[in-house]
């Protein structure tokens, strides 16, 4: 249980961390926003599946977050731009 609370807060920490940095850098570059964060997705995805050495459970929450934060981003601007 101790371990799952300190994944759970880890996971919270890096997506709000990483949700704030896109926003902000999504709202100061709005013209190529979205590629880029497509870009980047593409490479978290990439990641995500190089796990064949294996991936520690904290490091694990982070990666979710990150892409989570990532695609909430690109969802949200993509909604904006219809």
């Amino acid at each position: 249980m101790f371990f799952e609370e300190i994944n759970e807060a880890k996971y919270n920490e890096v997506y709000d961390n990483i949700y704030a940095f896109l926003k902000s850098e999504s709202e100061q570059n709005p013209e190529n926003a979205i590629r880029e964060l497509e870009r980047y997705l593409s490479d978290l995805y990439a990641n995500e599946g190089n796990d064949w050495l294996g991936r520690n459970e904290y490091k694990t929450a982070s990666l979710a977050a990150t892409i989570a934060a990532c695609e909430t981003v690109l969802h949200e601007l993509r909604e904006k731009e219809n």
